[in-house]
């Protein structure tokens, strides 16, 4: 029955996998076909006359026919399940006769000895398409970067035909790195040069006349309403400028910066001077900016007063079709508006850093926050064109909202007919969730913007992991996959508001863990439409623990494909607790909390615990406490009741049923050194209460210590070793570490016996848990489950960090003609001279089994450069100065 059933399918499953493969591209001239079993022992291949043949006569008349050159047949060892799958059947035709796949396909069919006949197709990878820019300032624009612009580069590098006004203090329009991207009036541009020539004709675009008829003689590439001159240059003011900058610096042009609007037009309009904006020409600007088609309009200023001409303007721009953004500010308000923020229409932006939280710059200053804001963006060190072809840093809400109009007008390039309308909902839908807890207040709007989502709502799906739930049904129904059992993993999928609806949604479930064996790795829904959050109970997942497998937190992969694919198609990564935890962690800090250090390290360990905080919980009972083989125990800087009597006595019935215990804390011996448990039990004596040092070295080949040394200090950790306490093993036990200089003042302890106890006299939690060349916690705590007897799931190593930097990077080489940079590794990439100006003056592809590089400087002019190398994997910059 089986048998005939799945003979029925092969037919419908070959349908469905040539229908889902035609999107793919197909190779021309070329097809798979596989030969019926029945034919096997007349398959012989061989050249004559130029033709391959196959020995079976119907087919080789039609590869006389159709020119087939060339045959390729599966390589391998042929053993029983090579021939089982047929793999010697199967070959790869290469014809040169003018014929389109499809009709060869059809007439080998029709010979009926093969068991399909297939185009041969070129399958896209799965990657995430993205547009690097070869700006060489590129590496230092990290909101770029954060707000996935080059993936909206793949669909949208911009327009020409949009424009983004920018309402300031004037732009620098022949800036290097903007002067190709400024808006031009062409009929105003009198010599034709697409530029704007400040001075008369015949040279210059100056005649005096307004040849458009817009009401304003000579405005090239925007006005200069504060002066009512065409010139729109800000003289030593650099505001517009660096908003200009932000907004759509010409990107990609191997000069300065790259920017949002990418090859979008900016419109000069200067209405401002000395940090103000003149309201009233602000008013004309946006007038102005509307009325000559500008698309996106950005507004870097504001005041708390409201202005009701300035509203008119921009409610007038909207209905022209205007998208307005604005900035929130760079003081908290209290709540209080802010205007033009605060106008109907207008984007209210909020600055963000590049950890996603609101910006801080020093001296008293924030990004403003309010119930207000619509969206935050990048507005922390946002690298931008200043003033005389240079560049700077900016910060600011006024950075921010530039970010937005650049993003508006790339929408527009990408989606022409869009309206204003739309373009904001867009932008606010797009928005990624910040980390800031003004964010979950609803204090910074949608969130941070994401121009690589924005411009892939039209096109794509947003299919999203939420959650999950197990049904072990079939096992013992308590909802916890244990040893043996088959369960089932029942996913929910969201796919988000204004995206496009999601078809012949795709499931697929793996985990490189050996202790798991997946039973059904697919699981399918025809259709989620935007919006909607579906359960895939009907078709599900299906796992089973092995026997032998250790209680754990499992980490599983789910990828999904769809029609449109995804926006995100990376995997989603979601750790499913396997068994019962067989680790107590008992929390006796008094109510500090340190029990993230714990927990931290044991969660990237992938072990399975439970966490018992004796503030909320009490002591835990004695029957809970010998339940676990482990049990893990702090108790941070409490020195007055570290362990009281009751916990002692907790302990050491715990102990004498053979439990494993690790116990750290700095001063246990302060307070209890001469109690019989500490003697007895911790197998420790009690030297004194201060080590004054923070380093600890290992026991070299002992399984705890291992030869290498322990910080208990730095940001890495909680950094409350305040007074570790000295010790010496007693009664059977045995040092771990002692303190560096003091090889016999000891600081930690390990015991075997009728129980295994490890016992540090300093505080683990302290331990540092950074990229040094010290042992971090998660290490240390590997050791101790091991020699506790505990099996750590799969792909828990002990790895010791490597790192790859130019050696001796001092702050500048000075060079004459040669220069030689010793580095720790050999190089293949490329090397950058670059100008303080962004200009690259050399571009070099260099490869080197080395430990060094040697430049010939010879022809590069004295003066101070930087020199970039681009390897496979990072990127690293030095200065240098170069003296003739």
């Amino acid at each position: 029955m089986e048998e005939k059933m799945m003979k029925k399918a092969i037919p419908l499953i070959l349908i469905l996998l040539f229908n889902f493969l035609i999107a793919d591209e197909t190779i021309p001239n070329q097809i798979v076909v596989k030969f019926k079993k029945e034919f096997r022992s007349l398959i012989n291949p061989q050249l004559k006359d130029g033709i391959f043949y196959t020995g079976i006569k119907a087919c080789d008349k039609l590869n006389e026919y159709f020119l087939v050159k060339k045959i390729e047949g599966i390589k391998g060892r042929k053993d029983e399940l090579f021939l089982k799958y047929g793999f010697d059947l199967l070959y790869l035709f290469h014809y040169e006769k003018d014929a389109k796949v499809g009709e060869v396909i059809k007439e080998y069919e029709k010979l009926g000895i093969f068991e399909y006949v297939l185009p041969n197709l070129l399958v896209p990878m799965d990657k995430i398409d993205t547009f690097i820019p070869n700006d060489p300032r590129y590496i230092y624009q990290w909101h770029l970067k954060k707000t996935d612009c080059p993936i909206a580069w793949t669909i949208s590098q911009g327009d020409t035909s949009v424009i983004i006004a920018i309402v300031d203090d004037g732009i620098d329009y022949n800036h290097e790195d903007l002067v190709d991207n400024m808006w031009i009036n062409h009929p105003e541009d009198w010599n034709h040069n697409g530029r704007f020539d400040p001075y008369p004709i015949p040279g210059g675009d100056l005649d005096g006349v307004d040849n458009d008829g817009n009401g304003f003689i000579d405005d090239v590439c925007g006005y200069n309403f504060l002066y009512s001159s065409p010139d729109p240059h800000p003289g030593s003011d650099e505001h517009g400028t660096l908003c200009a900058g932000t907004a759509s610096a010409v990107t990609n042009n191997e000069i300065g910066v790259a920017a949002f609007g990418f090859k979008c037009r900016l419109m000069a309009l200067r209405c401002g001077t000395g940090g103000g904006i003149n309201i009233y020409h602000a008013i004309s600007a946006i007038q102005y900016a509307a009325q000559n088609h500008a698309w996106a309009i950005s507004m870097s200023w504001g005041g708390s007063n409201y202005y009701p001409p300035l509203n008119d303007a921009i409610q007038y721009a909207w209905d022209m079709g205007c998208v307005l953004s604005a900035s929130a500010g760079n003081n908290y308000s209290g709540g209080a508006p802010r205007y033009p923020a605060c106008y109907d229409r207008v984007i209210a932006t909020a600055a963000s850093d590049p950890n996603d939280y609101h910006s801080v710059w020093g001296g008293g200053q924030e990004s403003n926050y309010a119930s207000w804001v619509d969206v935050s963006a990048p507005g922390t060190n946002v690298h931008t064109t200043t003033l005389n072809n240079s560049y700077v840093g900016f910060d600011g809400t006024s950075a921010a909202s530039p970010c937005v109009a650049g993003l508006a007008a790339l929408l527009k390039a990408a989606f022409p007919s869009i309206t204003n309308a739309e373009c904001t909902t867009l932008i606010f839908y797009s928005c990624d969730t910040m980390l800031d807890t003004l964010y979950r207040r609803r204090l910074l709007g949608f969130g941070r913007i994401n121009a690589g989502k924005a411009l892939s709502m039209r096109t794509k799906s947003d299919l999203v992991f939420r959650r999950f739930r197990i049904n072990d049904q079939m096992g013992n129904n308590n909802g916890v996959p244990e040893r043996g059992e088959p369960v089932g993993l029942i996913i929910q999928i969201r796919n988000s508001k204004f995206w496009q609806n999601a078809t012949n949604v795709r499931c697929s479930l793996s985990t490189r863990n050996p202790y798991i064996e997946i039973l059904k790795p697919i699981a399918t829904i025809s259709q989620i439409s935007a919006g909607d959050s579906v359960w895939l109970s009907s078709d599900s997942f299906a796992f089973r623990m092995r026997e032998n497998a250790p209680s754990q937190a499992v980490e599983f992969e789910i990828k999904i494909t769809a029609s449109p694919m995804p926006y995100i198609e990376t995997p989603w990564k979601i750790k499913i607790n396997c068994g019962f935890p067989r680790i107590l962690v008992v929390d006796d800090d008094d109510r500090k909390d340190y029990q993230r250090f714990y927990l931290g390290a044991i969660d990237s360990l992938g072990a399975f615990y439970r966490y018992w905080s004796i503030d909320t919980l009490g002591l835990p009972p004695q029957e809970t406490l010998n339940r676990y083989p482990v049990v893990i125990w702090f108790t941070g800087l409490d020195s007055i009741n570290s362990l009281t009597e009751a916990e002692q006595n907790l302990l050491a019935n715990y102990l004498n049923n053979g439990g494993n215990l690790f116990i750290s804390g700095q001063n246990i011996g302060q307070n209890i050194g001469q109690t019989s448990f500490y003697q007895n039990y911790l197998k420790a004596r009690y030297i004194g209460p201060n080590a004054n040092t923070y380093w600890m070295v290992g026991i070299s080949g002992d399984p705890i210590g291992g030869g290498d040394t322990v910080v208990a200090a730095g940001g890495g950790g909680a950094n409350n070793a305040r007074s570790n306490d000295i010790i010496e093993p007693i009664n059977g036990g045995i040092a771990t570490h002692f303190y560096k200089d003091q090889p016999n003042s000891y600081a930690g302890i390990r015991y075997e016996g009728n129980y295994r106890l490890v016992y540090f006299a300093f505080p683990f939690e302290a331990v540092d848990y950074v990229a040094t060349r010290y042992i971090q916690r998660p290490a240390l705590l590997r050791r101790i489950l091991l020699f506790f007897g505990e099996t750590l799931p799969y792909g828990i190593e002990e790895e010791k960090p490597t790192f790859i930097s130019l050696k001796n990077n001092y702050p500048t080489y000075i060079v004459k003609s040669r220069l030689i940079i010793p580095l720790e590794e050999p190089f293949i990439g490329e090397i950058f001279l670059v100008t303080v100006n962004g200009k690259i003056m050399k571009k070099i592809y260099k490869e080197t089994s080395e430990k060094q590089l040697t430049l010939n400087l010879n022809n590069l002019p004295s003066g101070l450069y930087y020199l970039i190398l681009k390897g496979k994997q990072k990127i690293s910059c030095v200065k240098l100065l170069t003296i003739k």
